[in-house]
């Protein structure tokens, strides 16, 4: 194992295309992580001390730790509880919101949060920096993190995790960014992790539900539309058929919550 550290973002990309199957770390918790099977032991290339850890309401840093986060009093609410949901403090301490991003894991609690937010990335590339919406990032990654930009787009995002016990990864999570004028949904986004290998948008319930008034939502209606375009895995965690259950509970939880 050959430990590169590089002085600048730059430098880090062309390492990377020098060294293609070494690996960027920074907290380190993804990649030298007691469950990685098998272990890793490749090269890496240190990036911890050339990101940026600010933090403030609307860009984070992405070397901030998960703890740091959660705990500051510039993080919007809604970030607070995604990072709260992951629950070892131990992940939280040394994780970042740069690796939890890049490990683009179904199970992430930050990814779903970030895309019903609109959230992009500002990412360092062979080519230079670009903004990229966190949704495309994930379906295509490449580069460097280096800071996760929330904008100030008037939408409410809630968020849900649920898992066996407070410590443990989640079996489903939910994130619905929403946005009314007056009891009707101008703009509503809705994202799910763990159903397959990369969380999922459930657009055919959003174009459903965009434009509705509060008052003619039935839940059997919404429910209807979201379990015909989800088709969840069955694994040692959870069922399929447990899983579609929670997707229907995390549905009807939003529905109480905007009427």
């Amino acid at each position: 194992m050959k430990l590169l550290k590089p002085s600048n973002a730059a430098e880090a990309v062309k390492l990377k295309k020098a060294n293609p199957k070494a690996r960027y770390v920074s907290g380190g918790t993804e990649i030298f992580s007691h469950q990685a099977v098998p272990p890793y032991k490749g090269d890496v290339i240190d990036i911890s001390r050339i990101l940026n850890n600010s933090i403030s309401p609307f860009q984070i840093g992405a070397a901030a730790t998960l703890e740091e986060i959660r705990t500051s009093f510039d993080t919007l609410d809604f970030m607070k509880q995604a990072t709260s949901n992951i629950g070892n403090i131990n992940i939280r301490n040394m994780g970042t919101i740069g690796g939890n991003i890049a490990s683009g894991k179904s199970s992430s609690d930050i990814i779903p949060a970030l895309i019903a937010s609109k959230a992009s990335l500002t990412v360092e590339k062979e080519k230079g920096r670009e903004d990229i919406s966190v949704e495309d990032w994930i379906s295509s990654p490449e580069g460097i993190i280096l800071f996760v930009n929330i904008p100030d787009s008037g939408l409410t995002v809630l968020v849900r995790k649920f898992s066996r016990t407070t410590n443990d990864i989640a079996i489903m999570n939910l994130a619905i960014g929403y946005k009314l004028d007056n009891d009707t949904l101008e703009e509503i986004i809705i994202v799910a992790g763990c159903l397959g290998p990369q969380v999922v948008r459930l657009k055919k319930t959003e174009d459903y539900l965009l434009g509705k008034d509060l008052s003619e939502i039935e839940i059997e209606d919404i429910l209807n539309e979201a379990l015909g375009e989800i088709s969840p895995v069955t694994d040692h965690r959870a069922s399929k058929e447990y899983r579609m259950s929670l997707v229907k509970a995390g549905l009807e939880e939003f529905l109480r919550e905007v009427k």
